[in-house]
This record gives C-alpha cells, sequence and structure tokens, in this order.
C-alpha cells in the first residue's frame, strides 16, 4: 500500500511450495533488537525486560535475548544442533547457545572503516558494495548447504536485506552505495531488493527442499518493515508501546 508494490507472484510461490502465508501479519516492533527478541523468545518486550530498561532504550539487554534465547533453548533440550549465521549487525554477531556458527558477516571492512564510510563525507564518493553484497549472497549461499549436516538442526539466519544498505538492483548488479536518507530513490532501490531478495528466496527454498531427506519446517519472518522516513512513519521506533 505504501508503495504501490504488487508481491503476489512470492506469496503465490510460496503456496505452491506448501508455505501458510500469513497474510493480514503485522509486526509489533520498527526495530531489529525489539523484533528479533521478541520472537525469539516467544513474548512481548514488557514481559522480558523491565521498564526502566524500556526507558533508557539500552540494547545490550535485547541483545542478550536475541544471543541466548528460548526458542534456541527449547530445541536444544530436545536433542536441536544450534547452527547459528555471525552477522554484522549488533544482535546477530554471534550466539553463545550456538553448536555451530556460520559467518556470514562480510569481510571487505573492518567495523570502524565501515562506520567511518557511513557518517562521513566519503559516503558520498564510496562505491565499494562488496561488503553488504557479500553478506547477503554468502548467507542464501550457506542455508542451502545446511540440508548437509546431519541429524536434527535449528539453524537461523538473520539476512539484512531488502532494507538499506541498497547494493542490489533487481537482477541482483550491484549498485553504488549511498546514504539512503538524502537518496532521492531510495523508495526504488528498496522495491529493486526486495524483487531480488524474493528471487534468491525462491532458489534457496527449492534447493533445501530437494536436498532435504526429511522434510524441513522453513520459517521465512521478516522481522519489520522499512525504514520510517520510507513510509512516513515519525514516530519513536525504539519504543515497543508506540510502535
Amino acid at each position: 500500500e505504501a508503495h504501490d508494490y504488487d508481491n503476489g507472484a512470492f506469496m503465490d510461490y510460496l503456496s505452491d511450495r506448501g508455505f501458510f502465508v500469513a497474510s493480514d501479519s503485522r509486526s509489533n516492533y520498527a526495530v531489529t533488537h525489539l523484533s528479533l527478541a521478541s520472537s525469539l523468545n516467544m513474548e512481548y518486550i514488557q514481559a522480558l525486560v523491565s521498564e526502566a530498561t524500556l526507558a533508557s532504550q539500552d540494547l545490550k539487554p535485547l541483545t542478550e535475548l536475541v544471543e541466548n534465547n528460548r526458542l534456541a533453548n527449547i530445541l536444544k533440550s530436545v536433542g536441536y544442533q544450534n547452527v547459528f549465521f555471525n552477522t554484522w549487525c549488533d544482535p546477530t554477531r554471534h550466539s553463545s547457545q550456538a553448536d555451530l556458527s556460520v559467518d556470514v558477516s562480510g569481510k571487505s571492512l573492518t567495523p570502524f572503516q565501515r562506520t567511518l564510510v557511513e557518517t562521513s563525507l566519503a559516503s558520498l564518493v564510496w562505491h565499494d558494495t562488496s561488503f553488504y553484497r557479500e553478506h547477503v549472497l554468502r548467507s542464501f549461499g550457506k542455508l542451502a548447504e545446511m540440508p548437509s549436516i546431519e541429524g536434527p538442526k535449528f539453524v537461523f539466519a538473520h539476512i539484512i536485506c531488502p532494507h538499506w544498505p541498497f547494493v542490489f538492483d533487481a537482477d541482483g548488479r550491484p549498485i553504488a552505495l549511498m546514504d539512503w536518507r538524502h537518496d532521492a530513490d531510495r523508495v526504488k532501490k528498496y522495491l529493486d531488493q526486495i524483487a531480488f531478495v524474493n528471487k534468491k528466496v525462491e532458489i534457496m527454498v527449492d534447493e533445501i527442499l530437494q536436498s532435504s531427506a526429511t522434510p524441513p519446517i522453513i520459517v521465512l519472518q521478516g522481522d519489520h518493515g522499512p525504514r520510517g522516513d520510507i513510509v512516513g512513519y515519525r514516530g519513536d521506533r525504539y519504543d515497543p508501546t508506540e510502535a
């Protein structure tokens, strides 16, 4: 509705592969820390952290809830191996519960170099998007390999796309990294990345289904919607009572 974008073909693909598509679902939260902490612990944020923590907007307790979450603990208790994809994003950099860690963080820049580029005038001239592209492409590639791991396993992968950074066009070709807040084409770039990610998800799902001796359970979850500046939301996205 916000962007006049019809994602029906992708929804039809999922239905054809046996997925239940929760067409009326809504995100309770507008930022990754809140969304993942809630879903992986199967509770609203208010039941997981104190009111003082909510008021302080301290993200560390939320990161800890992702790194050591209830869902993974339940599955580990009944014999599942925990496979965790390490990313460059704070709440999913690593997991203390992981039996096997898969590094998809990208290696092109150090965290300091990445922050320097993104918060300085260098962002206006920097065109190396390989760091972000590597994360997305490695994530999909490694997920398709998971059926080769023997035994029951809970695989958790946080793929940081299709929201910013916008580094793929609709066909997966690289585009220059610009500051999304000042990019007049940011909505088009967001929609292009949706189209590309849809294609990658379809390829990955087909590969997993074809390679799995035991029919797998696959959950595809968009943790929250696009950034507020894209859709016009002006509230405090870190406030779970407002979001």
